[in-house]
This record gives structure tokens, sequence and C-alpha cells, in this order.
């Protein structure tokens, strides 16, 4: 009966070693993930709600402009001089300003909807190795719109032939992003641009067709 104490003693205190042990072993695992895998998972986050918001963006453009085709000329008016010349372009203020604010509700719209989606990451494509790549459970990550959101018109010019130029009207649009991710929280800015309207201009093109202005 002496003995046991002890020998008991030893046991528990071994006991404890492990659960020390293993304690240590955790948050050194968990201090690795941390340092190592990370800055991985938050890039591929980013990617991932980058390519779903600018889907989401393209979608609810494409159909709103099925929905209610714009013309060039709604958003373009070309001055000529007595001979029939193009000498300017100038922009339709009302029109593009118009139909920016509905596209861009259009767009908030679609990109709040993910909010309802969740993503998932496999842990293989964090560990950068192709074998494992696409592999082994999912790190859940959720998009939120903060429903801030911008945008501006832009115009390219670019050759289409023979005396001839291409001039396209893109509405670039900015939407503010929270990322949800497992003890971290990020925020980021999506800019997609989307052509609504475009045109080819026969003849020279001078330079007051660099003129136009952003739509506000």
């Amino acid at each position: 009966m002496v003995g046991r104490g002890p020998r008991r003693w030893e046991r528990e205190s071994d006991l404890w070693v492990s659960v020390l042990l293993a304690a240590v072993m955790l948050g050194s695992l968990i201090f690795w993930f941390d340092r190592q895998l990370r800055p991985v998972l938050e890039t591929l986050a980013e990617d991932e709600a980058r390519a779903a918001v600018t889907a989401a963006v393209n979608d609810a453009i494409c159909a709103e402009l099925a929905e209610n085709a714009v013309l060039y000329g709604e958003l373009v008016t070309m001055e000529t001089d007595g001979s029939g010349r193009i000498t300017a372009l100038r922009s339709n203020m009302a029109g593009m300003n118009l139909l920016r604010a509905k596209l861009l509700d259009a767009a908030l719209e679609e990109v709040s909807g993910l909010s309802q989606r969740d993503f998932s990451i496999p842990l293989g494509s964090l560990l950068e190795m192709d074998i494992l790549s696409g592999h082994g459970p999912g790190v859940r990550v959720a998009v939120l719109s903060s429903g801030t959101a911008g945008a501006e018109f832009e115009n390219t010019f670019t050759a289409a032939g023979v005396n001839q130029t291409l001039h396209r009207v893109y509405l670039e649009i900015s939407v503010e992003i929270h990322i949800l991710l497992p003890g971290r929280r990020l925020e980021t800015t999506v800019s997609t641009p989307v052509c609504v309207a475009e045109t080819v201009i026969v003849g020279q093109v001078p330079g007051t067709y660099l003129q136009l202005e952003r739509g506000g």
C-alpha cells in the first residue's frame, strides 16, 4: 500500500506531461497555420471573391442591357461640319447619368445576393502542392457587400480598319466587399469594366474625340 502513492503520482505526472505536450504541439500547429497558410488562404479567398463579384456584376449588367437596350446615340452625339465630316463627340450627360444609376442599382442588388452563398477553399489548395490541390476539407469563406459602390464612364478608341475607329463606352463599376474568414475579416474593392455601347466611326479621328466627359 505504501508503494502505490509514488507510482500513482508518477502516472498522474506522466498524464499531465502528455497533456502539456499535446497542448504545445496543438499551439505550434495553430501558429504554423497562421504564419504559413493564412496568407495563402487570404489570397485564394480574395481571388474567389473577386471572381464571384465580377460574375455577379456582369450578369446584372447583361440582364439589364438585354431588357433595356442602350443605343450609342443615346450616350454620345456626333457633331459634323458642312461637308459631313465628324468634328467632335459630345457626351449626353443626362442619359449617361441615368444609365449609370440604373446599372449601379442592378449590380448592387446582384452582389448583395452573394451573402446568401458560402465559398469553400479545400485545405489541400493552401499547401501549394499540385497533388493535393482541390482536395481535403474546405475552409468556409463568406462574401458580404458593404453597400458602397461607384461607377465611372470610360471611352476607348481602337483601329477597326482603314480610316475606321471603334469607339467603345465602358462603365467601370467598383464595389466594396467584406470577406469573412475564420478569425479574420478582409475588405477590398472589386472593379469591373463593362461595355455598354459601341460604334465604328468612319473618317479621321480628331483630338476632340478625347475630350468626352466621364459621365459624372
